[in-house]
This record gives C-alpha cells, sequence and structure tokens, in this order.
C-alpha cells in the first residue's frame, strides 16, 4: 500500500497534469537529486509536496529557499503543496502571487466576444478566462 505522501505527491502531479500540459507527470524522491524539480513538476510549476496528519503544518525558511532555488533552476515558478487532514494548501511567494494577478488583469481586460470571429476559438477562450478569474478568486485577488 501507497504511504500517504507518496500518494498526496501523485495526487498533485495529476493536478499538475491536468492543468499545466507536464514536462512529467510525477517524479518521485527527486528532491534529493541536483538538477532535477520538486516533488512534481509541469512545463510552468514545480511543487514541493509536504502531507501531514497533524492539523498545523510550520513552513520554514529552508522549504520555501529549497523550493525557490530548484524553480529557478529550472525556470519555472515555485509552488508549496501542503496536505492538512481537512485542506490541501498551495503557497505561492508574493512575486509568483503577483504574476498570477497580472496574467488575470490581461485576461479580465480582454474582450473576446467581439475580437474573435471564430465561435469555437472564442468559446475556448471565454472558459479559459472563467478559469482565471476562478484561480485568482480562490488565492484572494479578486
Amino acid at each position: 500500500m501507497d504511504k500517504k505522501w507518496k500518494r498526496f505527491e501523485r495526487e498533485i502531479g495529476k493536478l499538475l497534469w491536468e492543468y499545466d500540459e507536464p514536462s512529467d507527470f510525477h517524479k518521485p524522491r527527486t528532491g534529493d537529486v541536483k538538477g532535477f524539480g520538486g516533488d512534481a513538476e509541469s512545463r510552468r510549476w514545480v511543487a514541493e509536496c509536504k502531507k501531514t496528519d497533524k492539523e498545523t503544518f510550520r513552513i520554514t525558511r529552508d522549504i520555501l529557499e529549497k523550493i525557490r532555488n530548484r524553480a529557478k533552476e529550472r525556470g519555472k515558478l515555485p509552488v508549496l503543496a501542503v496536505g492538512l487532514p481537512y485542506k490541501t494548501l498551495f503557497v505561492l511567494d508574493r512575486d509568483t502571487f503577483v504574476e498570477l494577478i497580472e496574467v488575470y488583469r490581461d485576461f479580465n481586460n480582454l474582450d473576446f466576444e467581439e475580437k474573435l470571429g471564430n465561435k469555437e476559438l472564442r468559446y475556448e477562450l471565454k472558459r479559459l478566462k472563467e478559469s482565471v478569474r476562478r484561480v485568482l478568486k480562490l488565492l484572494g485577488g479578486e
């Protein structure tokens, strides 16, 4: 039977797979190998995954620096995924959060319906715009 942390890493890897056209689905234990990203990685993100059965999790400077440095080496955005018994949280640094807000603003300022003639493309871009809105709302950006 899988350990909880291993299942959690796969869950985060799958999430990245679904939403970010990944380069790799799941990289077990690559966090300790130089040249690899965190516990899960996609085209844009490097995720460090921490799972606990406790009600709290302490985020240390070492954890944040580790994932930031790995993401920087790979030219990707860092995220810390923390699995608590009652919720999964994603921790972003300020610069990454600001970048997401800027993406949201850019999408929010586009007028897809008037500027695009292709109905299918218009629909897909409208869906993308709504997805960005939902993500940023969850992050407290709206």
